[in-house]
């Protein structure tokens, strides 16, 4: 795991810098199972929930009260994500870990879920329901979403002032919501 590691302090490309954050997050759950890894969700939950933003709760409950589904799709651990929004009206498309025998082999099941790999998930979970959903906006703070946020009828995206001249280059009819 040192190698990974190693990538993750130097930095590097982003989609290398996933790859390394995969490896490394699979040879923490190697050999685990669901209940020895459950008490490290919930203090993942007990971190990740103070750093959402007011505004973005209130959105999401509002969108859901309207009848939306929202949807939250994520290159982070699909497991760690759902624990950490249980309680928001959101269904959770992330990275899955395989599991053996009960245990987590520490292999990425499938693609995972950056970049474009975001789409055959959003589609395979659009294939469960019983009418194709309608895409109405979908809302990104990474470029490599793009593929993802190309579905929807609207596209967000927040970002820093120092990222909004690549994302124009990239999508100049998207909008911009920038961050503080």
């Amino acid at each position: 795991m040192l190698g990974p590691l190693l990538r993750l302090a130097v930095g590097g490309a982003e989609e290398s810098m996933q790859h390394a954050k995969d490896r490394c997050v699979g040879g923490l759950l190697r050999g685990l199972s669901d209940e020895q890894v459950r008490p490290s969700l919930r203090r993942y939950r007990h971190d990740v929930l103070p750093l959402i933003r007011p505004e973005l709760a209130a959105l999401m409950h509002e969108r859901a009260a309207a009848g939306h589904t929202v949807l939250v799709v994520t290159a982070s651990a699909e497991p760690a994500v759902r624990e950490a929004l249980r309680d928001f009206p959101v269904t959770v498309l992330g990275t899955r870990f395989a599991a053996r025998h009960g245990r987590f082999t520490g292999v990425v099941d499938g693609a995972g879920c950056y970049g474009a790999a975001k789409v055959p998930q959003i589609r395979a979970w659009a294939d469960t329901k019983p009418a194709p959903p309608r895409f109405v906006e979908a809302w990104a703070d990474a470029v490599s979403d793009l593929p993802m946020l190309e579905l929807a009828e609207k596209r967000v995206w927040v970002c820093r002032e120092a990222q909004v001249a690549r994302i124009r280059e990239r999508d100049p009819q998207g909008e911009i919501v920038r961050e503080g």
